[in-house]
């Protein structure tokens, strides 16, 4: 009866669980992902996180859902950003190209058939969230998109050279920021395609798109007479741009900071320009705008963004009005400034940290100790050191951060900065004595060097793009050397005859790479084995003896105790008590070699 409730018990438990891991979704498994959503027909976002915070659950899983689609768009981006050259056949527009392909903004309705996915485990308090697309949707869609946006654009176009003709500049003037909203639309779509693997020269109506910016361009520049503008001008012409066709509104803006290359770092620049655009919008627009960073501002539907990037002596400007929840472009303005308008133009256009990854790419690491000899207990006192220089002239090489890891174990040995020769030493902090030939590799520390957090998705964004240079260091290490004052006796209080511990303990400690010495003066430290067999009772010729143990560490650069432990009452059994005694020491050295092997974490 009772093997029959256990048996039943056993298969409603087994049934149980299979229910609940049918229950969960096969996406969750990476291997399932991989199979059912290969990377050559699909694109992918995925998240999981454990809801520690006790949020709703619906509220949870929202957040896991965007980090999904996120990382989907995210891996669009990258693959653009990593575009290091690109066919173009016109010379002379190669940089406003390039910049216009790869500071296009992507949003979910870029993706066409884009799917998510999503399961909340309850018991577990996990989310996980899944988007997909196929990629020949995303395609198709986006070849639909850049064809019915090139009618749109010549309709444009034309409709601003019949205002021209008439006189009316204000209107023409709408008509071609009108025309570049749409152009918005295209590279956003070309950009898309060309992350897809789409070859440049493939894109659809390339050259006429081409021409299509140049002249609305030329056709705003003429209307504008933007030669000698200064950045109050510009933002001016741009904020005109905006309201012609965002119109007048009473909802609140929130306006973005125009970043450099859409990179997400801002600029002296950046600061300037938006503080004359918010200017200008309240002067053309009469809009109410909100310029915060804080969480209330971000939550505004219609929004203000932007970028700016370099092309030689022109500094090309970008502002798009969005409604961020419909992920819809409203309204488009472009410009142009002259560098030369502005002071100390290296500093106050390009971020400190674009600059800054800039010296990263010149940066040389030189190992000027790359072989080494050193005990565990000196490795503070023998540092491996680093050269760090630079292919070109920079203000300082202080304080530039290294991390000095072992490449097997993946640990961080330690940290340093350089000083103002460009030197950092990296001290050697937990060591093993374990193997004789150790290497550990140096590397500057990228993210504390641009002051961002590991996690930081644009950070994610740029380490694909910057050099990881390395320097190796092979280390010849050899542990403390040790004397081992042990006292083993029998039953009889006399010392063995053949000593079990000590031999035992020396042996481990041997293969760990610890060296021996009868000179107490010179030992790093002292292991001091204090053992006594006691005589136990027999049994029909089998008889019992038990040992008792106490074992210390002393440092003797330290001048303590690092270790102590005691054993009682080891038993061993035979058939004399000699050999009992001996039995019982062999069980006892056993414990205590484990024992210290974790003591001195040689059992990693």
């Amino acid at each position: 009866m009772q093997h029959s409730f256990t048996k039943a018990f056993c298969c409603l438990f087994f049934f149980a669980l299979t229910l609940q891991v049918k229950g969960q979704p096969n996406w969750i498994q990476e291997s399932q992902r991989t199979t059912r959503y290969p990377n050559a027909t699909f694109l992918t976002g995925f998240s999981v996180a454990k809801n520690t915070q006790n949020e709703a659950g619906d509220e949870f899983m929202n957040k896991q859902v965007e980090v999904a689609r996120t990382e989907l768009i995210n891996s669009i981006y990258t693959n653009l950003q990593s575009l290091s050259s690109l066919n173009i056949e016109n010379k002379n527009t190669q940089t406003n190209e390039v910049y216009r392909l790869k500071t296009a903004s992507f949003s979910k309705a870029s993706i066409s058939g884009l799917k998510i996915e999503k399961y909340y485990d309850v018991n577990n308090k996990t989310a996980y969230a899944f988007a997909y697309a196929r990629k020949k949707e995303v395609i198709d869609y986006n070849r639909r998109l850049i064809q019915e946006n090139k009618v749109n654009i010549e309709g444009q176009i034309q409709k601003a050279e019949r205002f021209n003709q008439s006189g009316n500049s204000q209107q023409a003037l709408k008509a071609y920021y009108e025309g570049l909203t749409l152009l918005r639309n295209v590279e956003t779509a070309q950009s898309v395609l060309l992350a897809l693997n789409i070859d440049l020269t493939a894109l659809p109506y390339r050259q006429e798109f081409n021409q299509y910016a140049f002249t609305i361009n030329q056709g705003i520049e003429k209307l504008q007479n933007s030669s000698n503008l200064k950045i109050e001008d510009i933002c001016y012409f741009l904020a005109s741009g905006l309201s012609l066709q965002l119109g007048s509104t009473n909802q609140a803006i929130h306006l973005q900071s125009l970043y450099f290359e859409n990179k997400g770092f801002e600029s002296p620049f950046s600061q300037q320009i938006g503080a004359q655009l918010e200017k200008q919008l309240i002067n053309v627009g009469k809009y109410n705008i909100r310029n915060s960073k804080s969480k209330q501002d971000n939550q505004i539907p219609l929004v203000i963004k932007g970028s700016y990037w370099l092309e030689g002596d022109i500094i090309r400007i970008i502002a798009i009005a969005e409604n961020r929840m419909e992920e819809q472009t409203l309204a488009s303005a472009e410009g142009k400034l002259s560098v030369q308008a502005i002071e100390n133009a290296e500093e106050a256009l390009v971020p400190l940290i674009i600059r800054k990854m800039d010296q990263l790419q010149n940066f040389r690491l030189t190992a000027v100790n790359p072989r080494m000899e050193l005990k565990v207990t000196e490795a503070d006192q023998s540092p491996a050191v680093v050269q760090v220089s630079s292919d070109k002239s920079i203000s300082s090489l202080a304080q530039i951060p290294l991390i000095f890891l072992d490449p097997q174990k993946g640990n961080i040995l330690s940290k340093s900065r350089t000083n103002n020769s460009g030197r950092a030493s990296g001290a050697f902090q937990g060591l093993s004595p374990s193997n004789q030939i150790q290497f550990v590799e140096a590397y500057i520390d990228i993210p504390s060097y641009l002051n961002l957090d590991e996690q930081d998705p644009r950070l994610k964004r740029l380490l694909p793009s910057i050099p990881k240079e390395k320097v190796r260091f092979m280390l010849k290490v050899s542990g403390p050397s040790i004397q081992i004052d042990a006292l083993e006796s029998d039953q009889y209080g006399k010392a063995l005859s053949t000593p079990i511990l000590g031999p035992k303990i020396k042996s481990m400690l041997s293969q760990n790479g610890y060296s021996f010495t009868e000179q107490f003066t010179e030992a790093d430290l002292v292991v001091n084995i204090r053992a006594n067999a006691k005589a136990g009772k027999n049994f029909g010729g089998l008889f019992f003896s038990y040992i008792d143990a106490t074992i210390s560490i002393v440092d003797m650069q330290a001048g303590k105790e690092v270790y102590s432990n005691s054993f009682e009452n080891v038993k061993g059994g035979a058939g004399s008590y000699p050999q009992a005694t001996m039995k019982a020491y062999q069980a006892i050295a056993e414990t205590i070699t484990n024992d210290l092997k974790a003591a001195l974490n040689l059992d990693k």
